[in-house]
């Protein structure tokens, strides 16, 4: 076996600690930028949430059609979120109206085939932050009520920071 020169496996070690240094930089400054805040959006504009809900959830948010009104208001969706997770009605909410998707949640159905739960469904996502849970603080739970019957169907936290 013959002896690789040492000039060659100089320069390979530094092109792949450079390309790696390189990843690296590019990695950190996609995190930085992903939790920067933006100058132009509040963490708790529904851009942001919806990004956060298919970043973590697979729940896709899209705006209601021009001229689409909810059945059921804003303050009721909020007072059945506020019911659900057991808050007082005085705490501090805010709520948008989006046609929602949860990729992830389906049922079986009697012919074999997955049928999703929340599919093209108008809801309300009903935001209240500080949430608690299993020693984790300072989360926002986002809380999906039905625009058409005022139900409450699912929640899932969020990291708005």
């Amino acid at each position: 076996m013959g002896r690789v020169p040492l000039r060659k496996v100089t320069s390979r070690r530094f092109a792949a600690l450079t390309l790696a240094a390189i990843a690296v930089g590019i990695i950190a400054m996609l995190m930085a930028a992903s939790y920067a805040p933006s100058g132009t959006a509040l963490p708790s504009t529904p851009a942001v949430v919806a990004k956060k809900l298919r970043w973590s959830y697979e729940i896709y948010l899209r705006p209601l059609p021009a001229g689409t009104r909810p059945k059921v208001g804003q303050s009721a969706a909020e007072a059945t979120a506020l019911k659900e997770f057991d808050r007082p009605l005085t705490s501090n909410v805010s709520a948008f109206a989006a046609v929602v998707t949860d990729k992830e949640w389906s049922k079986r159905q009697p012919n074999g085939t997955m049928r999703l739960q929340i599919s093209n469904r108008p809801m309300w996502v009903v935001l209240l932050p500080h949430f608690s849970m299993m020693g984790y603080h300072g989360m926002t739970l986002c809380v999906f009520v039905d625009a058409d019957t005022g139900h409450y169907r699912d929640g899932v936290t969020i990291w708005l920071r």
